[in-house]
């Protein structure tokens, strides 16, 4: 699949808008290669946290290439919202039903979703730098996880029976810890695709609440 244009955000007003990097491309790849099982699973309503560009999204809506499904897409850059919409707009001629939400993570959401998405500031840094201006797209405070570890028990509200969580992480952030962890929250995980770019190494995690639903 083509990755969606993002041409807007060359433009001065969209400088605080994370811009798609290697981490970004991985889920692409993820989501493509795992693009069997999400049309299977028919999902009626999309979830990504912290949008960003909107490019994963805009994906998204490829895959499943439907009008059935609602896509909602949080994020607390006012800027990350408004190009969400014009990622979207770039790449369809019929416009899928998109709804930006500028909020922290999953505040004021009470609906389940089917698929969840989250690209989580996973860079190791001091807690101070979480959720400021210059540092919400990557900082993640201790071991890069304080951001994600934060999410994970909120997600038994907002995902469906049948929902599938997939979540960016680096090698800093243990990914097999994270696995255990999500355990611990009736998940069960594995490492979906991993990729070492430069000095990292980058994983894509997927998570299903039913043991037999995980392919």
């Amino acid at each position: 699949m083509n990755t969606p244009y993002t041409s807007h955000l060359r433009q001065d007003e969209f400088k605080s808008v994370y811009d798609p990097s290697e981490d970004t491309f991985l889920l692409l790849d993820a989501l493509e290669n795992d693009a069997k099982y999400i049309q299977n699973l028919k999902p009626l309503t999309c979830l990504e946290i912290g949008t960003g560009s909107g490019i994963v999204t805009t994906f998204l809506a490829k895959i499943l290439d439907t009008q059935q499904t609602i896509y909602v897409a949080t994020d607390i850059n006012p800027m990350a919202t408004k190009s969400l919409l014009l990622t979207v707009k770039q790449n369809f001629d019929t416009v899928p039903i998109v709804e930006p939400i500028l909020t922290n993570l999953v505040g004021g959401l009470s609906c389940k979703f089917d698929l969840i998405v989250f690209n989580p500031p996973y860079v190791q840094s001091e807690s101070e730098e979480i959720g400021t201006k210059l540092f919400a797209a990557t900082s993640g405070g201790i071991k890069g996880r304080e951001v994600m570890d934060k999410l994970f028990p909120q997600l038994d509200t907002i995902m469906s029976d049948t929902g599938v969580f997939y979540l960016v992480a680096i090698q800093v952030n243990k990914p097999k810890e994270i696995i255990e962890v999500m355990e611990g929250y009736g998940f069960i995980g594995e490492i979906l695709l991993s990729r070492r770019c430069g000095i990292e190494l980058l994983y894509i995690l997927k998570f299903i609440r039913n043991k037999q639903l995980l392919q």
